[in-house]
């Protein structure tokens, strides 16, 4: 990895260990925490820089690029600027996959989704929700989801690997902060 892919990540542990820990009546502030990872994350174009020329480099020829949520509309404007040319067909899916609020509808892209490869790019990988929600209804059309890329993994209250083998994940929250997960599952908001 380069050195600019080091220094954001040396930022985000930098982001993590000073706002990662406060609590409030003895519980970690778990929501507050994530959203200010996300704030970092949705703010910073670098972020979207090094998941785009992962994908360029594992895929040459004209790919399905599946994203959703406000996350989603970051990435479009990112990859719509003038200065940069993709491969990407974009499939925008609304956000709240995860909660079961949103319906997926792909049938538009049955056929995209029959003659190219698919991918999915989200900002965090958390317990997998959104992610199945998407391969299910991308099999449902026929497809397949190669591979999956995002920005950071943070499993909640297991400790396992829960991620699908062909994954990249630029930032691992077990691997970078493993001493603090015991102490972050024993405070967090249940």
């Amino acid at each position: 990895m380069g050195k600019r892919n080091n220094l954001l990540k040396k930022e985000l542990k930098n982001l993590i260990r000073k706002e990662g820990f406060k609590y409030d009546s003895g519980k970690i502030l778990a929501k507050t925490f994530f959203c200010r990872i996300d704030k970092f994350i949705k703010s910073n174009p670098l972020f979207f820089e090094i998941i785009s020329k992962e994908i360029k480099k594992d895929y040459r020829k004209n790919i399905n690029v599946i994203v959703s949520g406000e996350f989603g509309k970051i990435f479009e404007n990112f990859l719509n600027d003038k200065a940069r040319v993709n491969n990407f067909n974009l499939i925008k899916i609304k956000g709240s996959v995860r909660l079961g609020t949103a319906k997926i509808d792909l049938e538009e892209h049955k056929f995209d989704l029959n003659k190219r490869k698919t991918i999915f790019v989200d900002d965090s990988f958390c317990s997998g929700d959104t992610f199945n929600s998407i391969k299910k209804e991308v099999e449902h059309q026929g497809g397949k989801v190669e591979k999956i890329y995002i920005i950071y993994y943070n499993p909640p209250r297991i400790k396992k690997n829960i991620l699908p083998r062909n994954s990249f994940v630029f930032f691992n929250f077990w691997e970078d902060f493993f001493e603090y997960f015991d102490e972050f599952e024993k405070y967090k908001i249940k």
